[in-house]
């Protein structure tokens, strides 16, 4: 629970300064742009993003993780170059969007 509420608090701090905060949905492509950056606190973001959309797709029926498939896993798949061929990506639709699209054709249940 600690550890949640300090990445929320992270989440809010660094959203408060970015161009991502004026809005209600994170894109794809900024989504994009933050799981690239080498910062650790993206880094971080990312990792919890995933965590996130990984949650979200299995319990939606979406997708089905294998056990064992790691946030860094989910991150590359979600930064590899398919993500340029996915209908939110081209629509620049929420990240919510292009990551199920990903996890559901790579883990299909």
């Amino acid at each position: 629970m600690m550890m949640r509420t300090i990445i929320l608090a992270i989440v809010i701090t660094v959203l408060a300064h970015t161009s991502f905060a004026s809005e209600n949905v994170l894109r794809t492509q900024n989504a994009l742009q933050i799981c690239t950056r080498s910062n650790a606190n993206w880094v971080s973001f990312c990792n919890g993003l995933m965590q996130g959309y990984a949650d979200y797709v299995m319990l939606a029926g979406l997708a089905c993780l294998p056990q064992g498939v790691t946030r860094t896993e989910l991150v590359e798949l979600f930064t590899a170059d398919q993500i340029l061929e996915t209908k939110a990506y081209k629509n620049n639709d929420a990240a919510l969007a292009a990551a199920s699209e990903l996890f559901a054709a790579a883990y299909p249940c």
